[in-house]
C-alpha cells in the first residue's frame, strides 16, 4: 500500500461511518412514524368500538405502565372499567382467576390481554364482534 492510498483510508472510513449513521437514523425515523401511525389507528378504533363495560383493566396503584394505560385511555376516551389488585381483595381474586401474571391485565369481552398495547386492545375487541358505533 502506497502512502497516498493509506492517508486515503481514514476518509473513506469516516464517508462509511457517517453513511451508516444516517441509514440507521432513517431506518429509526420511519420506524418512530410508523409506530406513532398505528398507535393512532388503535387510539380511533378503539374510542369507536370500545361500549360501556366491555374493557376492564387490572391495575396496581405502583404501576408505572398501569397510570399510563389509564392516563392514555381517558386522553382517547375509551369507556373501561378499572380495579386495583393491589387495594380490592375481590379484584385480586378475579385478577388471580383469570392467571394474574402482571399489570396492567386486561379482559376484553372475555379475552385477556396482558400489557398495555392499545393495537393488541383494538384486536381484541375487533375478535369478540364489536360493532363500529
Amino acid at each position: 500500500m502506497t502512502s497516498a492510498e493509506a492517508s486515503a483510508r481514514p476518509g473513506k472510513r469516516w464517508r462509511e461511518w457517517l453513511a451508516l449513521a444516517l441509514a440507521a437514523g432513517v431506518g429509526w425515523g420511519a420506524s418512530q412514524f410508523w409506530g406513532a401511525r398505528q398507535a393512532e389507528q388503535a387510539r380511533a378504533e378503539l374510542a369507536a368500538r370500545a361500549r360501556p363495560g366491555e374493557i376492564l383493566m387490572f391495575s396496581a396503584t405502583w404501576c408505572g405502565v398501569c397510570k399510563q394505560a389509564h392516563r392514555w385511555l381517558q386522553e382517547a376516551g375509551v369507556p373501561y372499567l378499572a380495579c386495583e389488585v393491589d387495594v380490592d381483595p375481590q379484584c385480586r381474586e378475579r385478577w388471580q382467576a383469570l392467571g394474574g401474571g402482571g399489570t396492567p391485565l386486561f379482559l376484553v369481552k372475555g379475552q385477556t390481554v396482558l400489557g398495555f398495547r392499545p393495537e393488541r386492545l383494538a384486536e381484541a375487541l375487533k375478535d369478540a364482534g364489536a360493532a363500529p358505533r
